[in-house]
């Protein structure tokens, strides 16, 4: 689920009032405590400009508990898989039976066994240390407390239902024109469980979001007499707000020009500016003379660009017309929480070595098992190689065998003309026989007659 939200902070007179979204406020409780007394240090440095409309404070109210439940999980699941790598190291390996098989390759397991469990159990330290420093449902927040200080008597007044009537009215006919803001959000209406929700007897629609916030900072701006500058400070990175330019790659160039034009022609103010959080930063210690550590910027940034990339895959759930469920990634909780402390980069880098440790081992082990693999592939080669010469040589023999078939065939057939031509001859001779006999006879008659008539 997206956390909406919107710090405002509007500063009159010569300087600037801001306003931030609830989701900055939310992101509170996912940042870790130094830069969580970074940005507070700024909110004090400006504490008597600082405001926020009263939709802000009520998501902040309605998503708080779902927040610190979601981010105290994250150290149970962490501590989960730092289980599951001992116990790849513990049990899968002993599958290999190195103790019998390769007892140097054993002794090498068994260092690096001892190496990656001392590692977990110093980084399971590290994480628990974090664990009891981050608020829970039950134990005092101090994130509300700090938050309260601040903005008391800084929100604006709660909404009543004609002026929501006209906003979803109005609402309808912006998001067919793609009017800014919140259009983006159009689709939400898609889930009926998280299209709406009650407060005090009001109906809110929640794809509307963005437009009562928007709303509401044109009207606080309109309503002041000294108002002259607002800074809008915002962690949602959609084109509903921002104006985006592609540019070797995309580019946001600020606020979207439509949402100056109607602030600056309904309020009559003199400048209107927006910020990601870590440009807030950054440029608050710029211009109020605050020391910030930049460690505390980069976070800012990381988690801003995490949430755009969530944001972008939450719209296309919503445009798929799918129930969207809160998955937050487990392993994105887990970057944040690592760049909780300095220490904790240096666990980082200790565990990539873990990881890469671990691939090292397994393709050790790979390589035995691929050695073996072909051991048993060249015994199937050579008995392939064998009875492939042995059919050859089965081959040649029958082709020798009806060679000497056919010579045999060729020969009977010989022999076959050869008794026939016998035969043939014979028979000539016999008839050539019988013609002599006759002609001798013939002449015997002959002369016979000649010597009767004489």
């Amino acid at each position: 689920m997206k956390i909406r939200s919107l710090l405002l902070v509007l500063i009159s007179g010569s300087n600037y009032e801001c306003s931030t979204r609830p989701n900055i406020l939310l992101n509170l409780y996912q940042y870790s405590q130094e830069t969580r007394d970074e940005f507070f240090k700024v909110l004090e440095a400006i504490e008597s400009r600082v405001w926020i409309p009263f939709h802000v404070a009520l998501e902040y109210q309605r998503r708080r508990l779902d927040i610190i439940k979601d981010e105290k999980s994250v150290f149970t699941k962490i501590n989960k898989k730092l289980e599951n790598i001992i116990g790849i190291v513990e049990k899968d390996f002993s599958d290999f039976n190195l103790k019998d098989r390769n007892p140097v390759l054993f002794e090498m397991k068994e260092k690096f066994r001892k190496d990656i469990c001392g590692l977990v159990e110093g980084f399971q330290q590290d994480v628990n240390m974090q664990d009891d420093a981050q608020p829970s449902v039950r134990s005092e927040d101090e994130v509300r407390v700090k938050l309260d200080e601040l903005f008391m008597n800084k929100v604006g007044e709660e909404p009543n239902e004609e002026f929501l009537r006209k906003t979803y009215e109005g609402g309808e006919t912006r998001y067919k024109k793609k009017i800014p803001p919140g259009y983006k959000d159009s689709n939400k209406e898609k889930n009926p469980e998280e299209a709406n929700f009650l407060f005090n007897g009001i109906e809110y629609q929640r794809k509307f979001g963005d437009l009562i916030i928007w709303k509401q900072i044109v009207s606080y701006s309109k309503d002041s007499d000294t108002l002259k500058n607002v800074i809008f400070v915002t962690d949602d990175s959609k084109e509903d707000w921002w104006e985006i330019i592609d540019s070797r790659g995309e580019k946001v160039i600020g606020a979207r020009p439509e949402l100056k034009n109607e602030i600056y022609k309904e309020a009559e103010i003199e400048s209107f500016k927006m910020y990601h959080t870590n440009d807030f930063l950054t440029d608050a210690e710029k211009y109020y003379d605050i020391s910030i550590d930049e460690t505390a910027i980069d976070e800012a940034k990381e988690h801003l660009n995490y949430s755009k990339y969530f944001e972008l895959d939450l719209i296309d759930d919503l445009n798929s017309g799918q129930n969207i469920v809160d998955t937050s990634s487990a392993a994105q909780k887990l970057w944040s929480t690592l760049n909780a402390s300095r220490n904790t980069i240096d666990t980082r880098s200790e565990m990539q070595k873990i990881l890469d440790d671990l691939e090292a081992s397994k393709n050790m082990l790979d390589g035995r098992s691929a050695a073996h693999k072909l051991f048993d592939t060249l015994n199937t080669s050579q008995t392939v190689v064998d009875t492939h010469s042995a059919a050859h040589k089965l081959f040649d023999t029958l082709n020798a065998s009806q060679t000497v078939i056919d010579t045999r065939s060729v020969a009977q057939k010989l022999s076959d003309a050869l008794n026939a031509s016998q035969n043939a001859i014979d028979t000539r001779s016999n008839i050539q026989k019988i013609l002599d006999n006759l002609d001798t006879n013939q002449n015997t008659i002959d002369k016979k007659r000649n010597d009767e008539d004489d």
